[in-house]
Formats: C-alpha cells, sequence, structure tokens
C-alpha cells in the first residue's frame, strides 16, 4: 500500500510507509538466492511492479528504494498486478507462489468486492495469499476473505510491529527443498 495514509506517523514518530519498507527489506533479507525469487508491486490509485520476479537482492532493494505514496487505495489493482506477476514465465517452476497485501485502508475508490474478487482468482491459480491489515481503518472481514486461511490473515495497529508479522510469514512460506529461508 503506498497511499497517502501511509505517510502518517507510526508510534515511533516516523512514516509507517518507513516502517513497512524495513519490514519488507527484512522480509527480502531472508530470501534465499540463487533459488528463492520475488517481486515488488505498489498500488495506490493504480498498481505498478517496480521490480518483475528476481533473485537479484540489489534490485530488490532498489525497487523498495522507489517508492512513492500517491492517493487512493486499489487494493483489488495491486493483487491483480501481483498475480500476473507470478503467472508469469520469469517463475521459476517449482517454486512456491505466495503474494502478500499489505494496506492500512479501505479500497478506494472501486468497492472492496473488487478486491476480495482479485484475491480469489489468484487463490484459484494456487497462490497462497496473505494479508496485513495496518491500523483500525481497514476492512477485517474482507481482509480476512481475501486470505487464504483465516491464519493467513494478519493484523497489527502499528507500522512498527510489521517486521514480526513478514517474519511469521516467512517462517510458514514453504520452500522447494533447493531453498529454504535462513534463521
Amino acid at each position: 500500500d503506498a497511499s497517502t495514509t501511509m505517510r502518517e506517523p507510526t508510534r515511533a514518530g516516523r512514516p509507517k510507509i518507513d516502517a513497512a519498507l524495513e519490514a519488507a527489506r527484512s522480509f527480502v533479507a531472508r530470501l534465499r538466492f540463487p533459488g528463492d525469487q520475488a517481486a515488488v508491486v505498489v498500488f495506490n490509485a493504480d498498481a505498478v511492479l517496480l521490480q518483475d520476479l528476481t533473485e537479484n537482492r540489489a534490485a530488490l532493494e532498489r525497487a523498495l528504494s522507489s517508492v512513492v505514496t500517491a492517493e487512493f487505495t486499489r487494493i483489488d489493482l495491486g493483487i491483480d498486478a501481483a498475480h500476473d506477476e507470478l503467472r508469469s514465465s520469469r517463475r521459476r517452476p517449482g517454486n512456491t507462489l505466495a503474494l502478500i497485501v499489505l494496506t492500512d485502508g479501505h479500497n478506494n475508490p472501486e468497492p472492496v468486492s473488487s478486491a476480495v474478487a482479485a484475491a480469489a482468482s489468484a487463490k484459484a491459480d494456487g497462490i497462497r495469499v496473505f494479508t496485513i491489515g495496518l491500523g483500525d481503518n481497514v476492512e477485517t472481514e474482507a481482509l480476512v476473505a481475501m486470505a487464504s486461511t483465516p491464519d493467513d490473515a494478519h493484523f497489527t495497529a502499528d507500522a512498527e510491529d510489521l517486521a514480526a508479522i513478514y517474519d511469521r510469514i516467512a517462517g510458514v512460506v514453504p520452500c522447494p527443498p533447493s531453498a529454504h529461508w535462513g534463521r
């Protein structure tokens, strides 16, 4: 989520987007290259694939450093863009399909049903969907519906707690035998 509300401060006083990016960097640091792959998609009024699926840690870091916030929260477009990338020819066969959706708000200007439908489509293609609701302005029921299981839906009041959630997700995503999560 790269909406303007992600500029609001955390309990530590920094913008939520900074805490979210730090958590994403921590997640990327746990990936084992070569083998694992990751991509970066941001969404606000539109969705942008900042980095396609890659094993290149530096490229992922550059993508995370280039996130810019803007108005609106099109969760549906973000899921669609990630879904498309996970179905692309860049995905290494045998790698686990997983999608993490972080948001601090409501899907807008479209109804949340469009995000739930996008997640259903991704799940139908075998993608495990994890959702993270940040703050008290999220559509809790919709985020649970978007997640592959109720346990794949995570919630936190403050962005300072995102790294722990990403760490929990990293611990449950199965990887192929040639690559595994480091501890």
